[in-house]
C-alpha cells in the first residue's frame, strides 16, 4: 500500500493549509501571512528571519518589503504635503478655523498610525 501524504501534518496550523491546486495558499492564508509578516517586519527583523518564522521564502518577503516600503514613501509624502497645506492655511487670514481644526485632526489621525 502506497503512503499519502496530504501535505500538512497534525502539529500545524490550520491557516497554514492549502486548497488550492499546487499547494499554494488561498487569499485569506495569504492575507494572514502578509499581516503577521508585517508585524516582524515592524520589529526590524531581517527576511530570512521572518521566513523562517513563518515558512515562507525570503524572495517573498523581500516583494512583500517592497510594497510596504513604497506605502511608507507614499504615507510620508501624503503627510508632509498636509503639513505644508496647514503652514499656509494658517498664514492665510480668510481660511476658516474649523478648516484648519479639521486639518490638524487628519493630519494626528496620520502620525499616530
Amino acid at each position: 500500500m502506497k503512503n499519502v501524504n496530504y501535505g500538512y501534518n497534525e502539529a500545524q496550523p490550520v491557516e497554514t493549509l492549502t486548497n488550492k491546486k499546487g499547494g499554494r495558499p488561498t487569499l485569506k492564508q495569504t492575507i494572514l501571512q502578509k499581516a503577521k509578516a508585517l508585524e516582524l517586519y515592524k520589529m526590524d527583523l531581517t527576511q530570512k528571519e521572518i521566513g523562517e518564522k513563518l515558512g515562507i521564502t525570503e524572495k517573498t518577503i523581500g516583494k512583500w518589503s517592497k510594497e510596504w516600503k513604497q506605502a511608507q514613501t507614499i504615507e510620508t509624502t501624503t503627510l508632509a504635503n498636509l503639513k505644508n497645506r496647514l503652514l499656509a492655511m494658517s498664514i492665510d487670514k480668510t481660511t476658516p478655523i474649523v478648516d484648519i481644526k479639521n486639518l490638524i485632526l487628519v493630519i494626528q489621525q496620520l502620525e499616530t498610525k
